[in-house]
């Protein structure tokens, strides 16, 4: 869900214990999920265009894209096309380009009605020129200075500021360039600007428009980039030629990667990083390339993951999935998989799950007895009482303070046993008799142990789990048997957490 707010016991538990391992942000190499999962939409599922040129997930956490059938926002369920009373001739508009300054408002920029700025709703467009209405006049970049004004540069190059409702024109279009300048906002707050072969930051304060950028890198080999993206860490991203550049404000540049994807007429179209600063390439015919932190990196297409290659845009939301748009593909969406599934149990329902001070974790199996997972090793308590089966319909297990397992079972219908798992083995603990049927074991943090029966709330004492095994001495002290709450006791404690 993109937007937040838009069973059974047994199966709960076994739903937690089969898949127990959460994935923990990995080391600096992580990149691209190892295990992932791919979700696709188009018309089917409700997109009413295929062609996903942008995408934008804003402050709010909605999803939006730009499509060549104008802004179409998402909240993970559902796709609603923006619609004004106020600019109907942006309802239709194909939308190329996606910005969210700082006071949250969100900037679209078509391929021929100009470049409009929704607010609360409220959407007003810029005059841009004549020129911004057309094709080759569409809003290519977008970035945000320090001092609030949003720049955008045009594919024909046009620079401009616009700051306090005013927009002032700081590059004229010139002709023989190349390549649109390139209008970037980096993490410390910097603008830069990229025209050609030269990178330039935008000096505050200045009056002049020719004093307004002042020059500070050269690319390196000179080439001019294919892409250009800030890093979060600092420096940029630049994919030229046959490699990735990092590229750092200092001028320092170092070859990351070889290029993997196949020169000219295949294009790099989009790119963005993950949450751990690892860099994305989108292609125009051989899908996504996603890099890890020593450069190698795996790709994503019609070979395995995509319905197409050809991608036009690239967006990872706050929770880490990578959104992808594509010329006739809809978007697609790669999450990692939350949950590590432990093969070794099959089909069995986990019960209970607790896990020790060692970091392992003790699984309560109904009619499979006690497992024990521990560095990637799964294994069956075995049993030393010769009296009780070895598979037991476990109710719960619980590691108290001291380390010691506690495992509940099913002795015969409406009976329980209390265990204490321990030396390689399963064992009764003296003073335990059958009690009622046990549904759930707790240790507060004094230590008691609380044992939950349909009968009612049982309580041991702190030193309960100082019980010696069979042929051991047992001192009557140590050994409290659990007691059985009061019912008045129960209902008052009912009252107090409401």
């Amino acid at each position: 869900m993109i937007n937040p707010g838009a069973r059974r016991r047994g199966v709960a538990a076994t739903l937690l214990a089969v898949a127990w391992i959460l994935l923990a942000p990995g080391p600096l190499r992580a990149g691209p999920p190892a295990r992932y999962s791919v979700a696709n939409w188009g018309p089917e599922q409700g997109l009413r265009s295929s062609a996903v040129i942008s995408l934008l997930q804003s402050a709010d956490g909605y999803l939006w894209l730009g499509t060549v059938k104008g802004l179409i926002r998402f909240d993970g369920v559902h796709f609603t096309p923006f619609q004004s009373e106020d600019a109907p001739w942006l309802n239709n508009s194909t939308v190329v380009r996606l910005f969210e300054d700082r006071r949250q408002r969100l900037w679209i920029g078509t391929a021929g009605d100009g470049v409009a700025v929704v607010r609360e709703g409220l959407v007003t467009r810029l005059d841009l020129g004549p020129a911004a209405r057309t094709r080759e006049g569409r809003l290519a970049a977008a970035g945000e200075a320090a001092d609030g004004a949003v720049w955008l540069a045009t594919a024909d190059g046009l620079l401009v500021r616009h700051a306090e409702e005013t927009t002032r024109e700081i590059l004229a279009r010139r002709g023989g360039e190349g390549k649109f300048p390139e209008v970037m906002s980096t993490p410390d707050g910097e603008l830069w600007v990229c025209r050609g072969l030269e990178l330039s930051t935008v000096r505050p304060g200045a009056s002049a428009a020719a004093d307004v950028l002042q020059p500070r890198l050269t690319l390196p080999e000179g080439r001019r980039p294919d892409y250009l993206l800030p890093c979060a860490a600092g420096g940029f991203w630049l994919i030229a030629g046959p490699n990735v550049w990092r590229l750092g404000t200092n001028g320092e540049a170092r070859v990351f990667a070889a290029c993997p994807w196949r020169p000219y007429p295949n294009q790099v179209t989009c790119a963005c990083e993950d949450r751990d600063g690892h860099l994305v390439v989108g292609t125009s015919q051989e899908g996504v390339f996603w890099f890890d932190g020593v450069g190698t990196h795996r790709q994503f297409s019609t070979a395995r993951d995509l319905p197409l290659n050809y991608i036009l845009a690239l967006c990872v939301d706050r929770e880490g999935s990578l959104w992808i748009g594509m010329d006739g593909g809809g978007v697609s969406r790669i999450t990692a998989q939350t949950f590590h599934v432990l093969e070794a149990l099959g089909s069995k329902t986990v019960q209970s799950v607790c896990e020790d001070p060692a970091g392992g974790l003790w699984l309560g199996i109904f009619g499979g007895g006690v497992y024990h997972y521990q560095n990637e090793v799964l294994a069956q308590v075995g049993l030393r009482q010769g009296e009780l089966e070895r598979h037991l319909n476990v109710a719960a297990v619980q590691v108290d303070p001291g380390g010691i397992p506690w495992v509940a079972i099913q002795s015969r219908p409406g009976h329980g046993l209390l265990l204490q798992a321990r030396e390689g083995g399963i064992w009764r603990v003296p003073g335990f008799g059958e009690i009622g049927e046990i549904s759930g074991l707790f240790t507060d943090h004094t230590g008691r142990l609380w044992v939950a029966t349909r009968q009612g709330l049982g309580l041991g004492s702190k030193a309960i789990g100082s019980c010696t095994p069979p042929g051991r001495v047992c001192p009557p002290t140590m050994c409290a048997p659990w007691r059985k709450m009061p019912r008045a006791a129960c209902g008052s404690a009912r009252a107090a957490v409401g």
